[in-house]
């Protein structure tokens, strides 16, 4: 029996992949991390809520407590596209606002870092453990060819590098680790409803896809694919 860490539960992915966690019996405990714990409704006996905010992940660490592993997963399924005063993502960077870039870049880059930080120094060195960071292809930069969206595009690229940067410090004690980075694809959720173009309609994945195919990838990923991004069909997105 093993524990999962699972942060953004609350989110469209997060939730889908939560449901598939509690009904893998292998899976003990499933400490799930909220930005507004108080509104989650429990969906099993197996699930934990904690609180999380990325604004404020500095002066309030994960409370790791109840965390005791051996931790098989480490999933952080979190992000935003918009900062809280933004409508939509910058089409020039005449519209570029640094404020709302760095509080996009705190919940896409900084806060996940930190939460898998303090997440690995709690696990097993000797155990399997897989740690997946939620990324986005938009985020390689030699796979930029259309530019907007510049402080999601820009966070996202910094997270790529800091997932090499954790991948690379970590392999150095933890042999089984495999720390990667993944690109769900596009997603209806609430997050990304409003900006689907209607002739990509039918390509949109739908939450519960997108957490099998997901969860297909945690499986098949070894400690030899530890720092690299994987996209829903298993394929590496290049940085």
């Amino acid at each position: 029996m093993h524990d999962a860490v699972l942060v953004g539960a609350g989110g469209g992915i997060g939730k889908a992949i939560l449901i598939r966690l509690i009904q893998q019996a292998q899976i003990n405990k499933i400490h799930c991390f909220y930005r507004n714990p108080d509104s989650v409704q429990l969906l099993s006996d197996k699930q934990i809520v904690h609180k999380l905010d990325y604004l404020q992940i500095n002066e309030s660490p994960l409370n790791l407590d109840q965390v005791f592993g051996p931790v098989k997963y480490v999933i952080i399924a979190s992000g935003t596209l918009l900062a809280s005063e933004q409508s939509s993502p910058e089409r020039s960077f005449g519209e570029f606002k640094i404020k709302n870039a760095q509080e996009i870049m705190q919940i896409n880059c900084f806060g996940p870092l930190m939460a898998a930080a303090q997440v690995l120094n709690k696990i097993d060195k000797d155990l399997h453990t897989r740690v997946a960071i939620f990324s986005a292809r938009v985020g390689s930069t030699s796979d930029n060819r259309l530019g907007g969206w510049h402080s999601y595009r820009i966070s996202k690229a910094a997270l790529n590098m800091g997932i090499k940067n954790l991948a690379i410090e970590y392999k150095r004690r933890f042999k089984n680790l495999c720390i990667f980075g993944y690109h769900p694809g596009t997603v209806r959720t609430p997050l990304s409803e409003n900006f689907i173009s209607p002739r990509y309609k039918n390509k949109v994945l739908e939450p519960e896809s997108a957490a099998g195919n997901f969860l297909h990838v945690l499986n098949k990923v070894t400690p030899s694919d530890t720092g690299r991004i994987f996209d829903w069909k298993a394929e590496e997105v290049f940085p």
